[in-house]
């Protein structure tokens, strides 16, 4: 009879078994927090923000979606004799913000390829002021439709208004080799999560008729924050009521051209000391303050996000 043997074949496997669960472990232990985040956060397509001072309340709705192409085309203005800024992907961002304070409203709608890059704004203003314009930008320069109502039109569509004034502005050779934007896609920017910590800091350059300017968002300081707002997503809504370490992120602003301080910029009726407190697994502003013209500081929150 043979005596029983014992293999030293098995050892193989039962030590490569040893092996991997010791990786594992290692991994699960020394993982910073990061890691469990690392797949991209849901991508919004609505926010919505609300805030008051005295008896003035300011509020912003910010709207996005991805359109074709072709359907893009139908909604971008033909230049004739010009040459127009088109489509670089199948797919182009189109974001709507809406802002409203002191009887004064305001519509932006952009349309961006996917570096955020202009290709046309529409603006609307009603309220204490009635007027409609559309840039379409070009390879040089932008192309400017103005409309206003005439008198007894002010309550007409603009769409009806017949006050109507054309432009081409050209763009210095500078700023041509840099990719344009405009202030209401500073939603779109850090939905694109490049600020994570302090220290953190990120640009984007917004066409202005007489100037470029150069927005940086950095990151300041980590600052706990309570915030309640709704959630809706697949249809389903539900309530967040927490206090976050949101990334406290100054919006500062030079002109490109000549490094001086920019005197015109406004983001959502803010005009200085503008402050973003963003969520860096969400990817949102939580809350925005600033100085609003005639009202001073003013803070809006975030009160609902649609995914």
């Amino acid at each position: 009879m043979n005596p029983i043997s014992h293999p030293t074949e098995t050892k193989k496997p039962l030590a490569k078994i040893f092996s991997i669960r010791l990786v594992l472990i290692v991994l699960l232990v020394y993982c910073p927090a990061p890691c469990a985040s690392e797949a991209p956060s849901l991508e919004w397509r609505q926010l919505n923000y609300k805030g008051s001072k005295l008896f003035i309340t300011l509020e912003s709705h910010v709207t996005r979606k991805t359109i074709t192409q072709q359907e893009a085309l139908k909604e971008l203005i033909p230049v004739r004799g010009q040459t127009v800024k088109l489509p670089m992907a199948p797919e182009v961002l189109k974001t709507r913000v809406h802002t409203s304070v002191m009887g004064h409203e305001s519509t932006f709608t952009l349309w961006q390829n996917p570096d955020l890059g202009v290709l046309q704004r529409n603006s609307l203003y009603t309220g204490l002021k009635n007027w409609f314009r559309t840039y379409r930008h070009l390879d040089t320069g932008v192309y400017s439709i103005k409309i206003k109502p005439e008198s007894g039109e002010n309550d007409q569509p603009w769409q009806s208004w017949s006050k109507r004034s054309e432009n081409l502005y050209s763009i210095p050779k500078k700023a041509q080799e840099i990719v344009l934007s405009e202030s209401e896609a500073i939603f779109d920017l850090i939905a694109q999560g490049q600020l994570q910590k302090p220290g953190d800091r990120t640009e984007l350059f917004i066409y202005d008729r007489d100037d470029i300017i150069r927005a940086i968002l950095e990151v300041q300081s980590k600052e706990s924050i309570s915030v309640k707002y709704r959630i809706t997503q697949d249809g389903q809504e539900s309530s967040v009521e927490i206090t976050i370490n949101a990334l406290k992120t100054s919006l500062t602003t030079t002109s490109y051209l000549d490094n001086k301080a920019s005197s015109d910029f406004k983001f959502l009726g803010y005009k200085n000391n503008i402050k973003l407190y963003i969520d860096p697994r969400r990817n949102i502003a939580l809350r925005l303050s600033g100085k609003v013209d005639y009202v001073g500081d003013v803070v809006i929150d975030l009160q609902s996000v649609v995914y």
